[in-house]
């Protein structure tokens, strides 16, 4: 809207082919990683075995393409753009505390890891960067709590299942890739 009123209908189209090409790479990129890593997971012993099996001809984890082509046409079909950019981001936010949350523990837990990388201005701007996701999140959960709640239950079902598989290969942790990266 603002590029329509700015440049005129010009504005509108590069705005809109912009958006366009910019989900394209960003599917692309969700297409190519999202499957190889239920693959790994698979092959892992820590997800269903179906998911660790790679096309003969094509040599792509195929079963955990279809899945996850079923799971996005499912939720394209049940919610609207900005519920799938609500659930989207505020998991994104939910991963993002827990990795902020990570480096307080990490440095706690940890205190002669070496840390090649400096979180400046330790500890207030961990725990600001915290608090900002956390108000973020509430706000979100305020707003959208249905697509909220999803974006929650999500991880949890994920949790759950990680569990479920760990404590199934309990001691049996061998890692079973052979598969060479060039192939997949």
């Amino acid at each position: 809207y603002a590029a329509e009123k700015l440049l005129g209908r010009a504005g509108s189209l590069l705005v809109t082919a912009t958006m366009v090409i910019s989900m394209f790479g960003s599917l692309n990129g969700c297409i190519l990683a999202f499957p190889r890593m239920y693959y790994a997971m698979s092959v892992e012993g820590y997800f269903f075995e179906s998911f660790g099996k790679l096309h003969p001809k094509y040599k792509v984890p195929h079963v955990a393409l279809i899945v996850q082509c079923i799971i996005s046409v499912a939720l394209v079909l049940l919610r609207n753009l900005n519920q799938l950019t609500s659930l989207v981001v505020f998991s994104g936010m939910l991963f993002n505390t827990l990795g902020v949350i990570a480096v307080i523990i990490y440095r706690k837990k940890f205190p002669n890891l070496a840390r090649p990388y400096k979180a400046i201005g330790y500890p207030f701007t961990v725990i600001l960067s915290t608090l900002v996701f956390l108000g973020l999140m509430i706000n979100t959960l305020v707003e959208d709590p249905k697509t909220s709640m999803i974006g929650l239950i999500i991880p949890a079902i994920g949790i759950l299942v990680y569990a479920y598989f760990k404590k199934k290969n309990a001691g049996l942790y061998v890692s079973k890739i052979d598969v060479n990266i060039e192939e997949i």
